[in-house]
């Protein structure tokens, strides 16, 4: 790569981010009149789209990253581990079937709480989807990259047997289904 496209790319990069904060300040300057209920989610979405404009992708977990610490911290952190862990809690017959992916993310959680009698708070939710959706994954997939700091614990309690049990429980995991 010469000089100039490494600056041209290093400019894009700066502007892209750049454009992103003036999105997310524009959309987030007027919070204090978005509640939880719907208005924060609704929020969520729209700094989907607005991103969007600018990225051409779907930052759903960015976006409710930045709304979770910047804006609301009772909003959930969407990411991919946490919609699997939801999913495998559920099943298919109790998943919302809202076709808004962050609306959809919500109404599982609300769920899952309901119906697992969970009284936490959301942080402890999302950690737990977080670290527990991590864990299937390296389970099957250890070769992929996960969380550095989550993969040196995982490989360290797999050679634990009185981590095992603890850990098959805490995560529902068949006894059969050692990895």
């Amino acid at each position: 790569m010469t000089r100039t496209e490494s600056a041209l790319k290093s400019h894009l990069r700066r502007y892209t981010r750049c454009r992103i904060q003036e999105c997310l300040y524009h959309q987030s300057r007027d919070h204090r009149k978005f509640q939880y209920a719907r208005q924060g989610i609704d929020l969520v979405e729209q700094l989907v789209k607005e991103i969007r404009g600018v990225t051409s992708q779907d930052n759903y977990s960015f976006a409710a990253k930045y709304a979770h610490f910047f804006i609301d911290p009772t909003l959930p952190i969407l990411d991919s581990y946490a919609e699997w862990m939801l999913a495998r809690h559920l099943g298919r017959e109790l998943q919302s079937k809202d076709p808004r992916r962050y609306h959809r993310f919500t109404e599982d959680i609300e769920t899952l709480k309901r119906f697992a009698g969970l009284t936490c708070n959301c942080a402890d939710l999302d950690a737990y989807l977080w670290v527990a959706g991590e864990y299937w994954y390296w389970k099957d997939h250890r070769e992929y990259s996960i969380n550095g700091d989550l993969r040196a614990l995982f490989e360290k309690l797999q050679g634990n047997s009185t981590a095992q049990p603890l850990l098959a429980a805490l995560l529902d995991i068949a006894a059969t289904a050692e990895g």
